[in-house]
């Protein structure tokens, strides 16, 4: 939840696709009739109960937000969300599953970019940085708000892919490989972008830490002031040579033959 309504309202949006998958479903089970009511009213108030808790809670947490999720928060709400999505495979109907996936898939993308760019740094899969999808938008679009709207725009994306291949699996008997690769074209194409800009960041960082660098090494300017050039003359009379010989008394001279008369 690096931004403020970001994760209350993409599990929003994925609890939507999630219910008409339910409800899909519902109407057309698969199975045999006794078992194909099994997980049906599970699922349905499962994902009805994470909507309302998400629509309940995004007020409040939109930008600027009074209150935050926080790490237990974040954890159960994605809990949930797999869980309804495991459940979608009581059949053994990958496909669903993989439906459920795609429309969760923002979040499955963040968290494999950013496992992969820690590996690649040397970092431990757990530390902090500002490389995330949602960072970077905000830095490219200048605002909290617009980086979140965009972010729900790629869910809703997602979410219609998901959705759409469920119905193709449940109502037709057609191919599904478009919907596979709309997915997947998708998710490469935001991959590499971020990707990119995460290089072009780092990049930057590295050239501001060096020229930091060649700003501390570079000589201070009151130095040259302070040298041997501008130094004050030596003194020939003081053992000082930085010290100006002061003025030396007359010599005494010897009295005028006028001055003994």
């Amino acid at each position: 939840d690096g931004l403020d309504g970001l994760l209350t309202g993409t599990v929003s949006i994925v609890a939507v696709g999630l219910i008409a998958i339910c409800m899909l479903l519902a109407v057309h089970p698969m199975g045999t009739a006794e078992a194909g009511m099994s997980f049906v009213g599970a699922r349905m108030v499962l994902a009805f109960a994470l909507l309302g808790a998400a629509l309940g809670f995004l007020p409040h947490n939109f930008n600027p937000a009074s209150i935050f999720l926080g790490d237990a928060g974040s954890l159960l709400l994605g809990y949930m969300c797999i869980t309804i999505i495991l459940m979608l495979g009581e059949f053994a109907q990958t496909h669903l599953v993989f439906a459920g996936l795609i429309i969760f898939a923002l979040p499955i993308m963040d968290t494999a970019l950013a496992i992969i760019r820690r590996r690649l740094a040397g970092q431990a899969l757990s530390a902090a940085d500002d490389q995330h999808l949602h960072h970077q938008l905000r830095r490219s679009l200048g605002s909290v708000k617009k980086a979140v709207f965009t972010l729900y725009g790629i869910d809703m994306a997602f979410m219609v892919l998901g959705v759409a291949l469920a119905y193709l699996v449940v109502l037709t008997d057609l191919r599904v490989r478009v919907v596979y690769v709309c997915a997947l074209v998708l998710f490469g194409f935001i991959a590499v972008i971020a990707i990119k800009a995460a290089r072009r960041e780092q990049i930057r960082l590295s050239a501001e830490r060096g020229a930091r660098t060649l700003r501390s090494a570079a000589p201070s300017p009151t130095g040259a002031a302070t040298g041997p050039a501008n130094r004050p003359p030596a003194g020939p009379s003081t053992g000082d040579p930085y010290t100006p010989a002061s003025p030396s008394a007359p010599a005494p001279t010897a009295p005028s033959a006028s001055d003994r008369a």
